[in-house]
């Protein structure tokens, strides 16, 4: 089963929302039972295509996480729960228990919009790639109440799995 996850990629503008969860198949079977959103689309986010990646400034050879996704509307609904080593999911969990995580951006320049975000005073949190996805999440918690991230939107490649379907 093939799934069309595309969306309009507008600068600057939103393109996910995510929470975060320690048991994802769970979620994503309750949020397609009660609200019919999916399918979804799951990814696991693990070395060596998840690669380039810093958590509070430290890189991170060995962790990993799983990230499903589901297109509503004109964005994407995430679900992403940690699987091995440290990075920000677990953190939140680990602090907070599950919920909504964070609010993602289309930026096509991430080195630029980074620079624009940290003139602002505005710093990184966590950075990743994932294949030719570029990822970066700012340490906005305490003065947003949420984290915000920016992506390029790259390609992720193919699923690991379609649920419901695989």
């Amino acid at each position: 089963m093939k799934i069309d996850l595309s969306i309009p990629l507008e600068e600057g503008k939103i393109i996910q929302v995510c929470e975060v969860t320690w048991d994802a198949q769970a979620k994503i079977e309750k949020l397609w039972k009660s609200f019919g959103i999916g399918p979804w689309a799951v990814y696991y986010l693990t070395p060596p295509d998840l690669y380039d990646h810093y958590y509070r400034g430290v890189k991170v050879e060995n962790a990993g996480f799983l990230c499903a996704s589901a297109k509503s509307g004109g964005i994407h609904y995430e679900i992403s729960q940690p699987l091995f080593g440290l990075e920000v999911r677990r953190e939140f969990l680990e602090k907070k228990g599950p919920g909504l995580h964070h609010v993602k951006i289309y930026y096509k320049d991430i080195e630029k919009a980074k620079a624009f975000y940290k003139s602002s005073g505005i710093y990184v949190l966590e950075e990743g790639k994932f294949r030719d996805d570029h990822w970066v999440f700012f340490d906005t918690e305490r003065e947003h109440n949420v984290i915000w991230e920016i992506s390029n939107f790259g390609d992720g490649g193919e699923p690991a799995r379609i649920y419901p379907g695989q």
